[in-house]
This record gives structure tokens, sequence and C-alpha cells, in this order.
């Protein structure tokens, strides 16, 4: 199923101005997830102010950055609705349907099951957040 090597270099912004590629733990993939190599990965706003400020939101921090992105998936469970080799857009946070973020259509990275300071970190529909809330 897996189709690349296990090796995982990420860029972090370890401090304001700076940056670094370094190899990190390949992802367990888990059940309604894919694995995807990251092919595109643009920077944003929230990449500009974290460049230069060192300032994170709830739904980022130095060691997960990125939000939006372009890949392939290479790896799935059984039962997933993706194949390896699909091209797919990510955009970072899960769907709940139920809040006002999005009821109203608004980014799912602002919608309320992703926000650890309202479910908790071990509830937030979004990982990576556990580093900088613990």
């Amino acid at each position: 199923m897996v189709n690349m090597s296990k090796e995982n270099v990420v860029l972090t912004i370890p401090e304001p101005g700076s940056f670094a590629l370094v190899e990190r733990p390949y992802p367990k993939i888990k059940s309604g997830y894919v694995i995807i190599k990251t092919e595109i990965a643009p920077i944003c706003l929230e990449g500009t102010r974290i460049w230069a400020e060192h300032d994170f939101e709830f739904h980022d921090d130095p060691y997960h950055l990125g939000h939006e992105g372009v890949g392939t998936v290479v790896e799935v469970l059984p039962g997933s609705n993706f194949k390896p080799g699909d091209r797919v857009i990510v955009f970072q946070g899960d769907y709940c349907g139920h809040c006002h973020v999005c009821r109203n259509g608004l980014s799912p990275t602002y919608c309320q099951a992703n926000n650890p300071d309202i479910n908790g970190v071990e509830r937030a529909a979004m990982k990576g957040i556990e580093i900088r809330n613990s």
C-alpha cells in the first residue's frame, strides 16, 4: 500500500525569521484518515505571521505547520474513499456541521470541533496541538 519511503522531512520555524528541515517520525495511519505526500504547500498570511513574529494560533505550532496544500495519497486503510495515487487538496481541520462556523460555510480551520480550548486536547479533532497545549 505504501509507495514511498518512510522518510518524513518537514519544514519547521524554530524561531522568528529562521527555518529548519528536520526529520520527524513517519505518521501512523488511523481509521478515517490517509497519508499524503505533500507536493505543494503555499504560505498564507498565517505563515508570514509565524515567520515574522513566531505567533501561533490554537491550530498551529512550530512542529506542525501548514494547513493548505496539494499532494498525492500514498497510504490508505481498507474502506477508504481514496486510493494510493489520488491527487488531493488538503485543508486543515475537520468539519462538524453543527457549529456557527460550519453552519455559515466559514473556514473549517475554525470549526469548534478543532478548538482544544473548547473540546480539550484529547477531544480536539486536529492533531499537532498537543505540544502547544501541554
